[in-house]
């Protein structure tokens, strides 16, 4: 019921897009939904894909600090964390409010709709919060990121991305979306391109590649080090289901509502092309990777995907009939609180029932 009444609060809160209130109103809102997310994230006991292996993490830093092999960022968080309070429940509190506060700050730079972008991302991303707690974070500091890429400021750009991988090291293949920043083609092409990534997946292409790839690494394993074992780790396929129905079929739709309202939206929202060539890129990752590496596709697209939550709310821009503008928050809500239920259900054991510091259970 928990999860429940988290996916009804944030869908009501989400219709206030079209409802033209004062701005301060929405920024009270706005606030409040942060200080509820943060309270319900972080108040977890148990619960989430990687708690258990986050608290192994967490005991790890405070005790061997700097000497402990982990993204640099993490281990200084850990360490201020424990510095103020000695306590793993006082830092998934603390990590979750700033992650979502550093996503309801940066949303307004990059959307006109950002108070039902934050929604979507709070209800679609729940597990990246209540589980891997890195991946929310960055997912801030990426959206940063973007905001160098239209204004062309390489070395921001990539300052900020470094900043991001200090925490996540996987989101360091972001850099690769500053060469999207200029690509502009038909819709056409795009559909081809999108088709051909799936046919080039089910062919299995990339493993050859990837296999050609590890060999060298495995004979230069003290070359790379840990970051060979982490690679590993990653393309471990058989460990994992691969490509599904269901995922080809959501991203399919998603690709076709994004290309529809490609050629007016480019017009009216300027970075409309730059994300929707990001979230075209991740889907290829995903097509081409996932079938013979299912961690490392699911991973390292992610953090080109994410940004399909600010690209469903868009169309909003050129939708004049209030109906249609419902239909478009319902389709956008559908799909996040979709994803939240598939989170949930894919791992039920660590996320049913929900627990909390407080000892309550839903």
């Amino acid at each position: 019921m928990t999860y429940f009444f988290y996916s009804l609060f944030l869908s009501l809160v989400s219709f206030l897009s079209i409802i033209r209130i004062h701005s301060k109103y929405k920024y009270i809102l706005l606030v409040l939904v942060v200080i509820l997310c943060s309270l319900f994230v972080g108040l977890r006991y148990e619960v989430g894909s990687d708690y258990w292996n986050y608290y192994d993490q967490y005991i790890n830093a405070v005790e061997y600090g700097w000497d402990m092999w982990f993204e640099p960022g993490f281990i200084l968080s850990v360490i201020i964390s424990n510095f103020l309070v000695d306590s793993y429940f006082f830092y998934t509190l603390l990590y979750a409010f700033i992650s979502i506060s550093i996503l309801a700050y940066a949303l307004p730079k990059v959307t006109p709709f950002w108070l039902l972008s934050f929604i979507l991302i709070l209800l679609s991303q729940m597990g990246s919060f209540t589980g891997s707690i890195r991946t929310g974070f960055v997912f801030g500091i990426l959206i940063f990121a973007t905001v160098y890429i239209k204004k062309q400021q390489s070395y921001k750009f990539l300052f900020t991305v470094l900043l991001a991988a200090s925490i996540h090291y996987a989101s360091l293949i972001f850099l690769l979306s500053y060469l999207f920043r200029k690509i502009e083609l038909s819709r056409l092409i795009y559909l081809f391109i999108f088709l051909s990534s799936i046919i080039i997946g089910i062919l299995g292409v990339f493993q050859h590649i990837m296999n050609f790839i590890l060999e060298i690494i495995a004979q230069n394993n003290s070359l790379f080090g840990v970051y060979a074992n982490k690679l590993n780790s990653y393309t471990q396929a058989h460990l994992y289901g691969g490509i599904g129905l269901t995922s080809v079929v959501k991203k399919s739709i998603l690709f076709g509502y994004f290309l529809y309202f490609y050629s007016t939206l480019k017009i009216r929202f300027k970075m409309y092309n730059i994300y929707f060539n990001i979230v075209l890129f991740g889907y290829i990752l995903y097509f081409i990777i996932t079938p013979s590496f299912p961690v490392l596709g699911a991973r390292i697209s992610l953090w080109f995907t994410f940004f399909e939550l600010i690209l469903l709310p868009l169309p909003l821009l050129v939708v004049k009939a209030l109906h249609k503008k419902i239909l478009i928050i319902l389709f956008s809500l559908f799909v996040s609180i979709a994803t939240m239920v598939q989170t949930i259900f894919s791992y039920e054991e660590l996320y049913l029932p929900y627990k909390t510091y407080l000892g309550v259970i839903f």
